[in-house]
């Protein structure tokens, strides 16, 4: 069955933008004055970016959690961030190949539409997972990026198990980057040994 859309998860696979989200929670923390152990960046790390306020927020008393967040977060992350190397280029094979283009992400577009702009990113379709209303755990967020076509026409590429194996019950092809190393050249040829199926 051929290709007809790739799904791209967006920290760790598009972007480099570990380092600019662990730098966002120390900056949030320490505004906030709450003392930073390792414990709480755990609990931090697993949740979604609204739930992590809500931690936050209700744990240590501060109704200015989100205000803080907003105010300095969505700068530094376009500042920090960088374009995974070699993506571009190979969306424009996709491109060239009438293989449509599109993002399933739990980021929010404060964050993602400036880099998207900055780089001159266009996707097909864009979904995040506060728009359709649940976790990538439950493969929503990617069915709402095929573009009407089967799940099994779209490969998903992912950096989260969780996400991998979501998409993977749902039907989609899928392929998982591990350790946030983007192999372009390794995906590439993963991509379009799909595309021959």
């Amino acid at each position: 069955m051929a290709l007809k859309a790739v799904i791209f998860d967006l920290d760790g696979v598009l972007f480099s933008s570990a380092q600019a989200w662990k730098n966002i929670t120390f900056t949030l923390l320490s505004k906030l004055d709450i003392p930073i152990t390792s414990e709480l960046l755990a609990q931090i790390e697993k949740r979604e970016i609204y739930e992590a306020l809500e931690f936050l927020s209700q744990t240590y008393q501060k109704r200015e959690v989100s205000e803080v967040f907003f105010d300095f977060a969505p700068k530094m992350f376009e500042e920090q961030t960088t374009l995974s190397k070699g993506v571009k280029e190979w969306i424009e094979k996709l491109k060239r190949l009438n293989i449509a283009c599109c993002v399933a992400t739990a980021s929010l577009p404060i964050f993602y539409q400036k880099i998207f702009n900055r780089y001159g990113l266009e996707f097909d379709c864009v979904a995040n997972t506060y728009e359709v209303g649940k976790s990538k755990e439950s493969a929503e967020v990617y069915l709402a990026c095929t573009l009407g076509n089967l799940p099994s026409e779209c490969l998903v590429i992912e950096d989260s198990k969780i996400g991998y194996n979501s998409a993977k019950m749902q039907g989609f092809r899928a392929i998982l980057v591990e350790n946030g190393n983007v192999d372009w050249r390794k995906v590439d040829e993963e991509c379009f040994k799909h595309c021959r199926k």
